[in-house]
């Protein structure tokens, strides 16, 4: 925020990096006070907000991607007083990411990481860490907002991404950028193309239906603008429980058999079956389905009747 106010200030709206950690380094502003490199870390900050810094003239300045009039510097001065006055009413607390969007994040971070090849060759070890400007200075002069996973995993860490959104951005702004400079035959423009895939999966598996930033977006300012997108409303889920049949009570009288009917022919000197008539009547006991029916026998008034005898798993 210090930043874009010293830029909204000054002719142009652009100045060298070194220059604005100077201004924000005399107003006050220890950010970067115990920075190895403390330029490095301020530009590495600045490339984490693509839609509000870019990068120009090859890395020599950083200008504001919306141009804003100057205003005077006596108002400079008063706001970067203010942004530093302990006494002074505290701005709105920053919007924060939620638990589960930053657990979601940090899990396309490991499906990032953890995507190879068929031969075992990491997908992503060439997005750790760009080369420095020194080594590929032509990157630099192509590339206006250079940034990888390294910067990307350390800004999400120190909770620099607002939203699920600002996330997306940044890692597709890291795969724009990497098609844009090599060719469309090159490993690494494939390797770019199946990570695309690889964040789209991880993110639809937890939010289907969530818009993803498309390859390029990430350079035009009105196309990263935050969808404020919200899952559909959890449709009612209906539960069925099934219930063990209540298995028919059985009388707790003993049964009586009655004497054997000497008329079926389980009822045979060499038949060692029961009689029919007795485990009809035994059946009726137990209240068995179709027993009850096939009591009635001559009493019922029908053409046929075919009853199911499971114990002879015969029909009669």
């Amino acid at each position: 925020q210090a930043t874009k106010h010293v830029l909204a200030r000054v002719k142009g709206n652009a100045l060298p990096p070194q220059e604005i950690l100077d201004i924000l380094t005399s107003k006050g502003v220890k950010d970067f006070e115990n920075a190895r490199r403390p330029l490095a870390a301020f530009s590495a900050l600045l490339r984490q907000h693509p839609l509000d810094f870019i990068e120009a003239r090859g890395g020599a300045v950083w200008e504001l991607a919306e141009k804003e009039e100057v205003e005077t510097e006596s108002d400079e001065d008063d706001f970067l007083d203010h942004y530093r006055n302990a006494s002074a009413p505290k701005p709105p607390p920053p919007l924060q990411m939620s638990k589960a969007d930053t657990d979601l994040c940090k899990g396309v971070m490991r499906a990032i990481r953890a995507c190879k090849t068929k031969t075992g060759r990491s997908r992503s070890v060439d997005f750790e860490l760009l080369p420095t400007r020194k080594v590929m200075p032509e990157y630099y002069r192509a590339i206006s907002n250079p940034i990888d996973l390294g910067s990307i995993q350390r800004c999400l860490l120190s909770g620099g991404y607002p939203t699920l959104w600002k996330f997306l951005i940044a890692i597709e702004l890291m795969l724009s950028n990497c098609q844009a400079y090599n060719e469309s035959k090159s490993m690494l423009y494939g390797d770019a193309e199946v990570l695309r895939e690889v964040v789209a999966e991880a993110v639809h598996e937890k939010y289907p239906g969530h818009p993803l930033p498309k390859r390029d977006s990430v350079y035009d300012a009105k196309q990263c603008e935050d969808p404020n997108w919200k899952p559909d409303a959890k449709r009612p889920v209906l539960k069925f429980t099934m219930k063990k049949p209540v298995a028919m009570e059985i009388d707790q009288e003993p049964f009586n058999p009655p004497a054997p009917c000497k008329k079926c022919e389980m009822c045979d000197a060499s038949r060692t079956n029961e009689c029919f008539e007795i485990a009809l009547k035994r059946a009726v006991h137990e209240k068995l389905p179709g027993a009850i029916v096939a009591d009635k026998r001559s009493y019922l008034r029908s053409e046929i009747i075919e009853v199911y005898w499971a114990p002879e798993d015969t029909w009669f």
